[in-house]
């Protein structure tokens, strides 16, 4: 929340595709209502994630999300190649704002110095997830990805996420664009705001999104 300003809302969700219980969500605009709702979360064995952008309104989809300030990449590369994970991403440019180890990879944080246009955030997330071969399939904007603390139950027994490097430091968008805007997108940023928005009725439809590690 210090990060991305007042006025914002960060929507958190649980997930339980073990006991396949009914996800849980929230959105919460003070950090100890988040930080309350993750322990209880985790307590109640739930795989707890948060969305990767803040968000602003409680809705689902694309529209929800309030203009980007976040770059991330998603390395499903399990535990035996996190290391050289960790590697490229300090290596790719600007090092990460953090990085977070899931129990079957990293995901890589980059906290922009402003917001960014929206059309301009997916080319830079298309041209960072080719340099790092993150998964292209984790690049949308209403993302979620996991939260460090929390357990990883997709394995047995669970794997915890963990800090494994935390910067803080602010990087520019302009550092993460190296070709022209027309290059071609990847298939999950070319979809429109009405296949984020309009595919399924239910309010949980982002919280079947493969893979998510």
């Amino acid at each position: 929340l210090e990060a991305v300003g007042d006025g914002s809302l960060i929507e958190v969700r649980c997930l339980d595709k073990v006991k396949n219980r009914p996800p849980r969500r929230g959105w919460f605009s003070k950090a100890y209502e988040v930080l309350a709702y993750i322990r209880a979360a985790k307590q109640d064995e739930y795989d707890v994630y948060i969305g990767a952008n803040p968000r602003k309104n409680k809705e689902s989809g694309e529209s929800a999300v309030a203009s980007p300030i976040f770059l991330w990449s998603d390395i499903d590369c399990g535990q035996e190649g996190v290391d050289q994970a960790e590697r490229d991403v300090m290596t790719v440019g600007p090092k990460p704002w953090a990085v977070i180890r899931t129990g079957g990879g990293i995901h890589a944080w980059w906290l922009l110095d402003a917001s960014a246009p929206k059309d301009k955030w997916k080319i830079a997330m298309a041209q960072l997830c080719e340099k790092v071969h993150g998964d292209t399939n984790a690049l949308d904007l209403p993302r979620i990805l996991r939260v460090p603390g929390t357990l990883n139950h997709k394995y047995t027994p669970a794997r915890e996420c963990e800090v494994s490097f935390w910067g803080g430091e602010k990087s520019s968008l302009a550092d993460f664009i190296t070709v022209k805007p027309e290059v071609e997108l990847p298939p999950m940023l070319s979809l429109s705001i009405k296949a984020h928005d309009g595919g399924s009725s239910t309010p949980f439809s982002r919280a079947k999104d493969v893979p998510i590690v």
